[in-house]
């Protein structure tokens, strides 16, 4: 069902797609096995996206926020790309909705962890930095303008 809600997601099917997922949640709901909490993050990583394409920041926030946490109980605390990028994906969402300091907070995590992985050159790794920089740099502007 997450690789069908794809197919719609490509086709801009986005009713569909939610469908898709929605049928998925349940399905993991009811399942009792080891890979359950792997899924429940596909899916929830994957909700988070069908709510950005819809533009519901809060849901697409919400999602992301429940994501994070699941990718961080699947990873047992250990350093992954995926962690990464979520984290710093759903920092910029936190600083659009108006919660900066946690929005730069998990930015600044997001970073730190694919640095780790990548290292500081790596191109990924130093446009996201970038992002960090601007967004650091947009704040250190409105308090002077305050």
């Amino acid at each position: 069902l997450c690789y069908i809600s794809e197919v719609y997601q490509a086709m801009g099917s986005l009713k569909e797609m939610r469908a898709a997922l929605d049928e998925a949640l349940t399905l993991i709901e009811m399942s009792h096995d080891k890979s359950k909490n792997h899924r429940l993050l596909n899916v929830t990583a994957k909700l988070a996206t069908h709510s950005a394409l819809t533009s519901d920041k809060w849901a697409a926030l919400l999602f992301s926020e429940e994501a994070i946490i699941l990718a961080k109980e699947t990873t047992g605390g250990h350093d992954s790309f995926r962690l990464g990028l979520m984290l710093f994906q759903c920092g910029k969402l936190n600083a659009a909705c108006d919660d900066r300091p946690r929005g730069l907070e998990q930015m600044s995590e997001g970073v730190e962890i694919l640095t780790r992985l990548y290292g500081r050159n790596n191109e990924h790794v130093r446009l996201m930095i970038e992002d960090l920089r601007k967004i650091l740099s947009s704040k250190d502007a409105e308090d002077e303008g305050e």
